[in-house]
């Protein structure tokens, strides 16, 4: 049995946002979470993210600063040539008519056919962009189909098309229309960034943001500790989403098991108060001992770990599986007999573990893979300490009240001395 930190493993499975979170995190070798660094000045930032990028479990850093400062007279002169090279260029309005399917099938499969034959030409020189090409190839016969697909009228997918069409070139133009009216009279400022880009690492204050990118799974519990290690040896008060979540998950982690040593140590104090013997303390915690190893070793059987969800069980099942031993000794205090189970407070004890255990299974329904998880845990933790306090305890208790008679009897004179004393007792 283990403590599983992974977030993305309790999440629900089959729910749109986590089925397109996997697909973001399987779409790219990028990380899509990252570490925060934050600088005073671009200088800084810059001397920071040399650092960074020496780290072993760093990938890459994106950073405003490197773009702010240095000599950009070179980029000034490059964005100046693309400027006069694309100035004579303008655009036509994008037609409005829908698209003709089928002249447009018809380019669509010389097209498909004329990237095959490139494909095979330049697979020895270059396989990259052979490989390119042929992904080319498959996007077009893809179009193809969808576009010629019988289940689609064809007016809707040729007015689709011709939305589409337009939308494209209307991007195109403004982004030729963003060249044209770039700026190159002077160095890039601050103040000149796109708000988007300005918003995210750029600060009110005017700090400088730097995302770190891990070169390894963070949300893998042993590299994530080695990302944030590395973070904080360059920058003590580095913060990001992989921090956040390593120092979350020990300190969740780290709180329930004080919280069950906590409860575990007044459970005692009131057991005593209650009883007056060590003894009794000890048998008021068997049913939740024993019920503990049986929880871990079906945890175990089952491939059922710990997790930020179910760890809050801990201090719930010491509370419930000692409420049971407390009855039963209660009971045997009265009566003297281990029999519990064929008694009122043996059946009370068993129908209050099984409203309990369908009160917390009820969360095994669920689709959060957390909740569930904290469903099977209780209903185990709570079944087996019921079990061990409705069998295991009573057999105790069996076995000291043997031994206890057994002793007395050692105690006891013999036969004829016993009436020997009697004989010689006085009448009153």
């Amino acid at each position: 049995v283990f403590f599983d930190y992974d977030l993305l493993n309790m999440q629900s499975k089959g729910l749109p946002a986590v089925v397109f979170e996997q697909k973001l995190i399987k779409s790219t070798p990028k990380s899509v979470i990252f570490g925060a660094v934050v600088a005073d000045t671009p200088q800084q930032a810059v001397e920071l993210e040399k650092r960074l990028r020496e780290l072993p479990t760093v990938s890459d850093v994106e950073s405003m600063a490197p773009r702010l400062i240095g000599d950009q007279s070179p980029k000034l002169q490059l964005i100046g040539q693309i400027k006069e090279q694309i100035a004579p260029i303008h655009f036509a309005q994008p037609d409005p008519d829908p698209v003709n399917l089928p002249e447009l099938s018809s380019t669509l499969y010389s097209t498909y056919g004329y990237m095959g034959a490139a494909a095979e030409e330049t697979q020895q020189d270059d396989p990259a962009l052979a490989k390119q090409l042929l992904a080319m190839r498959a996007s077009l016969g893809e179009l193809r189909r969808a576009m010629l697909d019988p289940k689609r009228t064809p007016n809707a997918a040729a007015d689709k098309l011709a939305a589409f069409q337009q939308a494209l070139f209307d991007d195109v133009h403004e982004t030729f229309e963003a060249f044209r009216n770039q700026d190159n009279s002077s160095g890039l400022q601050a103040r000149d960034l796109p708000p988007a880009l300005y918003n995210r690492f750029i600060g009110k204050t005017g700090k400088y943001l730097l995302q770190v990118y891990p070169k390894e799974d963070v949300w893998q519990r042993d590299k994530q500790e080695a990302f944030v290690k590395d973070l904080q040896r360059v920058d003590p008060t580095a913060t990001g989403t992989p921090v956040q979540l390593y120092y979350y998950t020990s300190l969740l982690k780290q709180s329930y098991q004080q919280a069950a040593w906590y409860s575990l140590g007044a459970i005692i104090i009131m057991v005593f108060i209650h009883f007056r013997t060590f003894s009794s303390i000890i048998l008021a915690l068997l049913p939740v001992g024993i019920g503990s190893i049986w929880m871990g070793g079906l945890m175990g059987l089952f491939h059922i770990p710990f997790n930020p969800a179910n760890i809050m069980t801990l201090p719930l099942v010491i509370g419930i599986g000692v409420t049971n031993g407390i009855h039963i000794l209660n009971r045997f205090a009265e009566e003297k007999n281990a029999g519990i189970l064929s008694k009122s407070t043996g059946k009370a004890v068993f129908i209050s573990g099984l409203a309990t255990m369908s009160g917390f299974g009820s969360l095994m329904l669920a689709k959060h893979q957390g909740i569930r998880s904290l469903g099977y845990v209780m209903s185990i933790g709570v079944a087996t300490c019921m079990i061990a306090g409705l069998t295991f305890l009573p057999a105790v208790l069996n076995l000291l009240v043997a031994w206890q008679n057994k002793k007395q009897n050692k105690k006891q004179p013999s036969g004829d001395n016993a009436r020997s004393t009697l004989g010689r007792e006085e009448p009153r």
